[in-house]
């Protein structure tokens, strides 16, 4: 079973000062379909179209939109132009008045119409508990935080360490199709927190940021996109246990991305487009070892 990290891309009609984000949470697994629960806030839209259905977009929203949705195809789920999900229920607050009504098998479309936008998102995922096949599957063992240090290394609280930049590039290399990296221009720090001891095993609770100042390329989930220049910072948090014989009972990753690039469509080009992650968090709750 492959489990993917999966980023929902919608699109907004918005002014250059406005942002909004998106909440992911309570993701679950039923009949091989993850399901979300998507809450999209917004200053104010200028158009919104759900299901084919535009709103009257001479007038602005109270920007506040949530739905209940399925993702329907995770291999297109990260298209630039259309994001298609399964809308279970939809509150929609338009000029002070509250719109609730329930859809089913609907399309998204929230249209970009601007050259540029730039816009937050946050994501919270909290992954099901998990044997070491299927955590492996998901993060590779050698994309773990843990393989950019040495975790029985003898660190003091506030120490700071360095990571080299042939084990920055073999970490994002190989975190599915996530970032592909040259590992030049990057810089790796890291700052222990804490130390956290419990019966028979210890954790240490790590800081750290990784900037990136050239991006060779991003996932292939944002076709159509060509990048002309890139860069991105990674805000690392994670508890990594000191001894790497026992299993990890939680690996809390925090990233923070910015990344500039110039959309190409049929071959001409659309304008600088640049995505801005606040926040994407990964939870890997508690997993036993495989056979166990």
């Amino acid at each position: 079973m492959n489990i993917r990290i999966i980023l929902l891309i919608i699109f907004a009609t918005v002014h250059a000062d406005e942002s909004y984000r998106i909440i992911v949470n309570r993701p679950y697994v039923k009949n091989s379909q993850f399901i979300y629960s998507v809450e999209l806030k917004n200053t104010q839209f200028t158009e919104l179209t759900i299901g084919g259905n535009p709103s009257r977009s001479s007038e602005k929203t109270d920007g506040k939109f949530s739905c209940l949705v399925t993702v329907l195809d995770s291999n297109k789920a990260g298209l630039w132009n259309k994001l298609k999900i399964k809308v279970y229920k939809v509150s929609f607050i338009h000029k002070g008045r509250d719109f609730k009504f329930k859809t089913m098998n609907k399309d998204i479309l929230i249209k970009r119409t601007d050259k540029g936008l730039e816009f937050s998102l946050f994501t919270d995922h909290k992954l099901p508990e998990m044997d070491q096949t299927i955590l492996n599957n998901f993060f590779p063992k050698k994309t773990r935080a843990d393989s950019l240090f040495d975790p029985s290394k003898k660190v003091g609280l506030g120490d700071t360490w360095s990571v080299d930049e042939d084990k920055l590039a073999d970490f994002f290399n190989s975190t599915q199709n996530l970032l592909k990296v040259e590992a030049k221009n990057s810089i790796g720090k890291f700052i222990l927190k804490r130390v956290i001891k419990e019966k028979n095993s210890s954790y240490l609770d790590v800081h750290g940021a990784v900037s990136f100042k050239d991006l060779q390329s991003i996932s292939p989930r944002f076709k159509g996109l060509e990048l002309k220049s890139a860069e991105a910072t990674i805000v690392m948090e994670s508890l990594l246990p000191v001894n790497k014989k026992l299993p990890v009972r939680m690996s809390d990753y925090s990233f923070v991305m910015k990344i500039e690039g110039k959309k190409v469509v049929d071959g001409a080009n659309a304008g600088i487009v640049t995505f801005v992650t606040n926040k994407v968090k990964i939870l890997i709750s508690e997993y036993k070892k495989a056979g166990k």
